[in-house]
């Protein structure tokens, strides 16, 4: 296994390793056809939240893989024979896909034998055998996670794309959502990757909050309602500091409001794991992370009041 730098865009600093997991490893693969993608990451975050079903589903930003008429889709196989011989033929056609693996099995990994967790990786073909590359980078409390390459034969990578079968209803909508749309996926116990199939027209189905401020305000609402959710929320709140921070760090560099957003998103992790963890001593503490979101949701309402105002 050797260190492995994902792509970078000089114009906009983007470095796709600092994302979340699902999200690098889409940026890495749609900027080996589309090198633009990186310019039009920034715009495209936003955080949504669908509000009126059991599990509340987290959009991080709009659709990016969409391109002449095609769009990326799950597919998958309930066993590795069947899987292994469809993988190959969607790996020859399209040279890399991305695959779902699981976190625990990942020996590069600080979650390595923790809790089993699905985590995007980008498969293609090597001399001998397959090319799994991980571009994610992360401080996690767990440890430090490194962008990897590693080559593997097909036990190897059996192993590492081994499905779990009883994935929960929150990690199953955030794989579900990982597009930044709903997409339909097999189910958890099967083998799973994407493949590029014709677009289709979809139509947005329940409620939604309308922008990121809106999000937040209700995320607020409901944490204050249920405090015990902060646990389930938190990885959505930390993949949408990430992404908030990359799209706006160049602005911040020459506008102070902007600095004043980066900063709030970088402080929303901390607040976060600070009231998971203490919930999960049974006491929890919310009010560090209730005021971190409202400051931000103020921050992001007058930064869209801001921009309405030029329009």
């Amino acid at each position: 296994m050797t260190g492995c730098e994902a792509a970078r865009s000089k114009a906009t600093g983007l470095a796709p390793a600092r994302l979340s997991c699902y999200t690098a490893s889409l940026i890495t693969l749609l900027h080996r056809d589309d090198p633009g993608v990186l310019e039009r990451f920034g715009p495209a975050v936003r955080l949504r939240v669908r509000t009126d079903s059991v599990a509340p589903r987290f959009s991080q930003h709009d659709r990016l893989d969409v391109r002449a008429a095609t769009a990326l889709g799950y597919t998958g196989a309930g066993d590795w024979a069947g899987a292994l011989d469809r993988l190959a033929a969607d790996v020859d056609a399209d040279g890399t896909v991305i695959a779902v693996a699981d976190a625990a099995r990942l020996p590069w990994s600080p979650l390595h034998g923790r809790a089993s967790s699905p985590h995007w990786v980008l498969v293609s073909r090597a001399r001998r055998g397959w090319s799994v590359l991980d571009p994610f980078e992360a401080l996690l409390p767990e440890g430090v996670a490194h962008a990897t390459e590693a080559v593997v034969d097909d036990a190897g990578l059996a192993e590492l794309l081994n499905p779990s079968s009883d994935q929960p209803a929150h990690l199953r909508a955030r794989d579900e959502m990982a597009l930044g749309q709903q997409v339909p996926s097999p189910p958890s116990h099967c083998y799973r990757w994407l493949r590029r199939e014709p677009a289709r027209r979809q139509i947005e189905v329940g409620c939604w909050t309308a922008d990121t401020g809106a999000s937040l305000d209700w995320i607020t609402a409901r944490l204050a309602a249920q405090p015990e959710l902060v646990s389930l929320w938190q990885q959505d709140l930390w993949a949408a500091a990430r992404h908030h921070e990359a799209a706006l760090k160049d602005l911040a560099e020459s506008d102070e409001r902007t600095a004043d957003r980066v900063a709030a998103w970088a402080e929303l992790p901390r607040a976060m794991r600070f009231a998971a963890d203490s919930a999960a001593r049974g006491r929890p503490r919310l009010g560090l992370a209730q005021l971190t979101i409202k400051r931000l949701a103020d921050l992001e309402h007058a930064a869209l009041d801001k921009e309405n105002a030029h329009v």
